[in-house]
């Protein structure tokens, strides 16, 4: 999987979010991202004054998101030997214990 250099970087800001550990403010985490994120052009937001809408592009973001979570998937995968579908399965089901 291939990503652009914005992308590469967004992955780079979500690794470096997760790193921190949900222990710390999450406020501070989010924004800290957020900020990383406009400053390295992985999220552009548009704003017409004439229609007043805006175009937010998050491609950059999404494609460094899922180029993060295959290395990540595929470490778990050549450490544990599971197979894919159940590395992705179980993640899942801690995710839904985290969030509840």
């Amino acid at each position: 999987m291939t990503t652009t250099e914005p992308g590469r970087l967004a992955a780079h800001v979500l690794l470096d979010a997760a790193s921190i550990g949900l222990d710390t403010d999450e406020t501070v985490i989010v924004d800290r991202a957020v900020d990383h994120l406009n400053q390295t052009g992985c999220c552009t937001a548009l704003y017409d004054d004439e229609t007043d809408t805006s175009v937010v592009d998050i491609s950059n973001l999404a494609g460094g998101t899922l180029v993060l979570h295959d290395v990540l998937i595929k470490q778990i995968v050549e450490l544990t030997g599971k197979e894919r579908e159940v590395v992705v399965a179980e993640t899942r089901e801690l995710l839904d214990a985290e969030l509840e």
